[in-house]
This record gives C-alpha cells, structure tokens and sequence, in this order.
C-alpha cells in the first residue's frame, strides 16, 4: 500500500491487480506497466543477513553481499511469474512489467553508493583504484564488475539481471527502504527507479520524476535526482 500510495502522489493513478497475477498496474500513455511489489526478509542458512548490533562499538563491514543475494532472489523469483501470467492470459504482450522492492526487512544498514540493489542488477562492484607502481600516484578510479556472488554452499548468483536478455521483460525496479510506521514527509523521498537497459517494453522514467533514477549505458550509470517536492512556498529560497 505504500508504494500504491507513492504513486498516487506522483499522479499516477494505480490499479489493484486481480487473481493471481501482480499486484497492480498503472497505464501511461496507453500501455499498462504491471507491477509486482515485494519486500525480501533476511534469509535463513549460512547466507543469512545479520541482524545490526545496536550495542557493538567497533567498526564492522556492511553485509553488502548477504543484501544483494536477497534483491537478487527476489528479482529472479519475480520475473519468473511473467510467463505464467502471459500463458493465463492475466497479463499481455506490450504490455510492461516493473518489479518494486522494498529492503526495509533485509537492510538496515546505510544504503551503499550506487545503492545496492542497483549492484544486484548490473553487477556493479566494489569502487576500485588504480594506482602506478613508479610513481604511486592514483591513475584511474571506477567500479570494479562483478557478475555473481558466490553462497557459502559454492553456488554462485547472478547479479546482473538486467544485462540479460532472459529478463527483457523487465521493464525495471523499483526501490525503497521505507519503513511506513515510521514515516513522515513526502511519501515518494527515498523512491528509486532503475530503467533495464535491455528491456523490450522501457518505462517512461519520467512518469515517476518523483523518485530517483538511475539508468545504464556503455557510458556507465546515470543518476537524475528527483524534483523537489515543495511543501511550502516555491518561491522562498532557503536561508
């Protein structure tokens, strides 16, 4: 419902999906984009997100890895229901599919940059240097690739969904790591869309200018902040 809801404020007008098939849809422009809507926990087994140690005072690495197996089984999952929604009959060819993930149960920790179900989807990995073994200097900077994540069983995940041609039908993700019990403000602050850049039927990223968009070209990624919502007057500049 927040997320129902976050649309709404962004002036989309969703609408509840029936049976079993997504969660609901919206139509822009005369195409219907199904949306299916799910919120990953922190697994169970070996690959288990841990939970943050409130009393700990020592500094500790992020789970990034446990995180993004959990947005990358939750995306696999998601795109898997597609077809069986085509063969029903509950969904059409044209139309667009986009997955909306809410981390709030997986990842309680500071979001990393770029956010880490963006990792899960294009295989971005750690930010890597390259520096000169003469002069020491720092020669280049850039993100490292990183196709898969290995489990603790040795079974390795993949991590680039959306440079897959197996999930074109994926017209992107959504994103937040909203809590709503505890929200306060504009529901659509910390709203993130990321476009797939192989997909057969793109959203229109600028039907959701609300939220924060990333989108991936041979140039690399691409973020557009979203515009700012206003909750008083426009013209009262900040102090």
């Amino acid at each position: 419902m927040y997320l129902f809801s976050a649309l709404q404020d962004q002036g989309l007008n969703p609408q509840k999906g029936e049976g079993a098939g997504p969660d609901f849809s919206v139509l822009i422009e005369g195409r219907r984009y199904w949306i299916e809507a799910v919120a990953p926990g922190k697994g169970n087994g070996a690959d288990q997100v841990p939970a943050m140690d409130f009393d700990c005072h020592e500094a500790r690495l992020v789970p990034h890895a446990q995180i993004q197996l959990r947005y990358a089984a939750s995306i696999a999952d998601k795109a898997g229901k597609w077809p069986g929604w085509l063969e029903k009959g509950i969904v059409k060819e044209g139309d667009g599919f986009l997955i909306a993930l809410n981390g709030f149960g997986c990842n309680e920790f500071m979001d990393a940059t770029p956010p880490l179900f963006v990792r899960a989807c294009l295989g971005i990995g750690h930010p890597t240097i390259a520096i000169d073994a003469k002069t020491l200097e720092v020669v280049d900077s850039f993100y490292a690739f990183s196709d898969s994540i290995t489990k603790k069983s040795g079974e390795a995940v993949s991590t680039t969904p959306l440079l897959n041609p197996a999930f074109a039908h994926v017209s992107g993700v959504m994103h937040s790591l909203a809590f709503c019990g505890a929200r306060r403000g504009s529901l659509l602050e910390g709203m993130e869309f990321l476009q797939n850049p192989l997909a057969s039927i793109p959203f229109p990223g600028e039907a959701v200018a609300g939220f924060r968009r990333y989108s991936w070209s041979e140039r690399g990624l691409t973020t557009i902040n979203p515009e700012p919502a206003w909750d008083e007057d426009p013209d009262l500049e900040a102090e």
